[in-house]
């Protein structure tokens, strides 16, 4: 009976100061070599669609007739630092709706003055750095960064 316990007892002492540690990076919703699942996004009202280019970097608006509206590297376009990674890259980019109320300063009401959702473009970039895209300019508003 002394020998079973000797043994059980060494037994766990090993089992549970041997640790195993985590094998993938995994940062919040972005992993750090993350791939948008689309490249192209359309807008189903008045068919712009907003093309993410083959880096990963830059959001181009193109309208029916294929005239750009608009091209934006949200990142560098409004000065946000380094972090985790030295250059990040959009790892996710799909519509959303959106209140500018809870989130950004630019509230946007209707006719009865309730503040309204509206459609943009949600990003997030391998460093878990995250905002919003305004789809009739391009205006990126930052939210934010794990």
């Amino acid at each position: 009976m002394k020998l079973i316990r000797l043994v059980l007892t060494i037994f766990f002492s090993l089992a549970f100061s041997i640790s195993y540690g985590q094998r993938t990076r995994y940062i919040a919703h972005a992993a750090l070599n993350g791939r948008p699942e689309t490249d192209t996004l359309i807008d189903k009202i008045n068919f712009t669609r907003f093309i993410l280019d083959t880096t990963h970097v830059f959001i181009t608006a193109f309208d029916i007739n294929g005239k750009q509206l608009w091209k934006t590297d949200p990142w560098k376009d409004n000065g946000l630092k380094p972090y985790r990674v030295e250059r990040p890259t959009i790892a996710r980019f799909y519509f959303r709706n959106f209140s500018y109320e809870n989130n950004v300063s630019g509230k946007r009401k209707n006719k009865r003055n309730k503040v309204e959702d509206e459609e943009i473009i949600w990003i997030n970039y391998n460093n878990t750095q995250t905002g919003v895209i305004d789809k009739k300019t391009g205006k990126f508003s930052f939210l934010g960064q794990d």
